[in-house]
């Protein structure tokens, strides 16, 4: 992949994460009109974009970590929505959202990769002797 795309992935997991900051910590919500209702689909919607935007930014990066750290900081945030430092009030379906995103970018990666690695090992010849293919000459 090009590195002006790689770049592209990273500027734009930039702004969605400036985004995401500004609606978390907005006291008198003056991003409320933005938002979609109900606020599970923010959630989900923004887990799913922060797994995709992480996978793509990073490609090196593991399915399983990247999922973590996404999942990690929703139930960050929802911990400190419950303490006060946040606006909003915290929800078990504001967590579940966040599964959810999280599950619908996370799979499809995971389940290619795992078929790319498959297909590579069945082309990579065999490094035991006796139990590669022979080619008829």
């Amino acid at each position: 992949m090009p590195r002006w795309m790689i770049w592209s992935w990273r500027l734009a997991l930039g702004a969605v994460l400036l985004v995401a900051f500004v609606g978390a910590t907005d006291a008198n919500e003056r991003w409320a009109a933005l938002q979609l209702k109900p606020d599970q689909v923010n959630h989900g919607l923004l887990s799913f974009g922060l797994t995709f935007l992480l996978l793509a930014s990073f490609r090196r990066a593991k399915t399983w970590q990247v999922a973590a750290v996404v999942l990690g900081a929703g139930f960050g945030l929802e911990g400190l929505q419950a303490l006060g430092y946040f606006a909003g009030d915290a929800q078990m379906k504001d967590l579940v959202s966040d599964v959810v995103g999280v599950a619908f970018a996370a799979l499809p990666v995971a389940v290619g990769r795992s078929q790319g690695r498959r297909a590579a090992q069945e082309e990579a010849p065999s490094s035991q002797p006796g139990t590669g293919s022979a080619t008829p000459l």
